[in-house]
């Protein structure tokens, strides 16, 4: 039989057992006598303010600024190398005797004065390089242009000096001169790429090749001179 009980919240008549009260949802508790107490809702407490945290600024670390130590140790040996290359190439490949021209033939008068000239252009490029390395300015674009505009006169050389035939009386000479310009030019790639990276070793081996061409250069002078020593007599 089914029992009928007052909400004690509402007052209307519900079921026994009903929970919630069907019409004003409230939770019950029953006894066998009915609803004897209304459990309101279990209601969560507030959670307890909490001011928001604001967070602290911190300051950026500084960059590190690249070190150019690297980069004046290996201009280092350049100043060096250029300075020994400079005062060896200062009369490079120009006769001893002013009186070349006399006995020689035309051919051989031709070369002479070819090599005398480019040998000028070739002293200055190294004796101005020399000095751009001892005054060295890294990410200054004048600097880098300067540099640059030495090593493009050595090569002119190289190219000019390739382009010749020389007479045969003379064959020796070109060579000894040729392969020594050859070693300037591959100096010139691994100098301008050693500045740029700023690269001890291939500032070393730029060093190499350049006392390898000057040994050459100063082989071609003395074969010059025994030349023109020869024709004067």
């Amino acid at each position: 039989m089914e029992q009928w009980y007052k909400c004690p919240r509402c007052g209307k008549d519900i079921l026994y057992g009903a929970n919630p009260c069907p019409y004003c949802k409230c939770s019950l508790a029953w006894s066998r006598q009915g609803p004897v107490q209304y459990l309101p809702p279990a209601t969560q407490p507030e959670p307890a303010y909490q001011p928001q945290q604001t967070p602290q600024y911190q300051q950026p670390e500084p960059q590190k600024k690249k070190s150019n130590k690297l980069g004046i140790i290996a201009l280092a040996v350049v100043v060096v190398a250029l300075a020994v290359v400079g005062s060896c190439v200062v009369c490079v490949m120009q006769p001893e005797s002013s009186d070349v021209t006399s006995p020689s033939t035309m051919s051989e008068q031709a070369y002479a004065l070819a090599i005398a000239d480019q040998s000028s252009t070739l002293s200055k490029a190294l004796t101005e390089l020399s000095d751009l390395s001892q005054n060295y300015q890294f990410g200054d674009d004048e600097w880098t242009t300067d540099v640059a505009l030495q090593m493009v006169k050595i090569r002119t050389v190289h190219d000019e000096a390739m382009a010749m035939t020389p007479p045969s009386s003379m064959a020796e000479i070109h060579y000894k001169y040729t392969q020594g310009l050859k070693h300037y030019y591959t100096m010139t790639d691994l100098l301008a790429e050693g500045i740029d990276k700023l690269d001890a070793g291939l500032i070393e081996q730029a060093t190499t090749e350049m006392n390898i061409g000057t040994g050459y250069i100063i082989e071609a002078t003395k074969l010059m001179n025994d030349f023109t020593e020869s024709k004067s007599k």
